[in-house]
Parts: C-alpha cells; sequence; structure tokens
C-alpha cells in the first residue's frame, strides 16, 4: 500500500491510517507521494542533506528546499535544526562518527604491527574522503569547524586522540623514534 499526501482545497482533514501516515483529504484530491514517515524526520533531514552536498555542495543546501524534498512543511525542520549551522553541526558530527569507524576498522583490519595500522589509517582517510565526500566536506568546511557545537567538538577530539595514540604507539615501534607524535600526526593526517 503507498501512502499519499493529497493537496486539499482551505479545508484539510487529517487522516492517520493504519500505516502510521498521515493523509490530507481536500476537495482537489491530488495525491502527491509521501517522502518522509513520522518519528523520523531528523535523519531524513541529515540523509538528505548528505545526498545534496555530495551533489551539489554545502553552499546548495537549505532547510526549506530540504522540507520541500522530505515532504514536510517549510517549518518543520525547525523542530530539529534551529538553522543551517546546526543542520551542519549535527550531519558533521554523524560523519565524524562514522570517519571514526572507518579508520578504526581499516587499523584492525591491518593486524598488530602499530605502523601498518598507522598507514593503514592514513590510507583510509583518503577512501573515506573520496566515498563519503559529503561527510569529509561538511566536517573540513570552515564555516562548520567555525561554528561547531559541544557535540562535534567531542566528536573530533575523539577522532585527534585516536589518531595521536596510533602514532605514538607507532613511533614506540620504531617508526621516526626522535620524532614527537604530535608532529607525527600533523604531517600524516
Amino acid at each position: 500500500m503507498t501512502c499519499v499526501k493529497r493537496r486539499a482545497a482551505p479545508l484539510n482533514v487529517a487522516i492517520d491510517n493504519i500505516e502510521g501516515f498521515t493523509t490530507y483529504v481536500g476537495n482537489d484530491n491530488m495525491e502527491i507521494p509521501m517522502t518522509y514517515h513520522h518519528g523520523n524526520l531528523k535523519q531524513a533531514l541529515l540523509d538528505r542533506a548528505a545526498e545534496v552536498i555530495a551533489d551539489q555542495g554545502i553552499e546548495a543546501l537549505s532547510l526549506r528546499a530540504l522540507a520541500r524534498d522530505v515532504g514536510v512543511s517549510h517549518a518543520a525542520p525547525a523542530r530539529h535544526f534551529r538553522d543551517k549551522k546546526a543542520l551542519l553541526s549535527a550531519l558533521a558530527t554523524e560523519g565524524y562518527l562514522r570517519f571514526s569507524a572507518y579508520v578504526t576498522q581499516a587499523a584492525e583490519e591491518a593486524g598488530s604491527d602499530p605502523v601498518a595500522r598507522y598507514n593503514a589509517m592514513g590510507r583510509s582517510v583518503i577512501r573515506f574522503a573520496l566515498t563519503h565526500r559529503a561527510y569529509f566536506t561538511t566536517f573540513n568546511h570552515p564555516d562548520v569547524t567555525q561554528a561547531a557545537d559541544e557535540e562535534l567538538r567531542k566528536s573530533h577530539k575523539e577522532y585527534m586522540e585516536t589518531v595521536l595514540l596510533a602514532a605514538a604507539e607507532a613511533r614506540n615501534a620504531g617508526w621516526h623514534p626522535d620524532v614527537d607524535p604530535l608532529v607525527l600526526m600533523a604531517f600524516s593526517s
């Protein structure tokens, strides 16, 4: 059963159907497929924002267009994001969480040698940037980093601590033993 949203004349009647969607019934009975299921608007907006950024860049992003794309009123995104900066900060935070998991997985797959693990982490950064362009672009965008909220700063800090620890372990295993791990990390991340 396909759920639809019907455009109606001035008097709309909302009817909840058994699938949890709301169907709007009006005089003209024009049907428009709903692309959004209530209860997951925040994630629907983040997912669509990532698509827009990957295709058109951050500058093309607008909350009004996202709302239209996911099938909600232009005011609905305000329930989750006060403005575009808040949405970008949430997307960047999600990106850092995915990025950290991706880099950590690469290190795990490289085995127990600290230098091999660190090198695998470095290669995974490049792969992530190429395959998850929207996230990488977002969390490295100067406007996003400048307006970072506490959650984004925390995600970034945790990632940097992971890389610093891996650099220190590689150094302790003989890779550039006389160089500070902060310097190693700066030139390899």
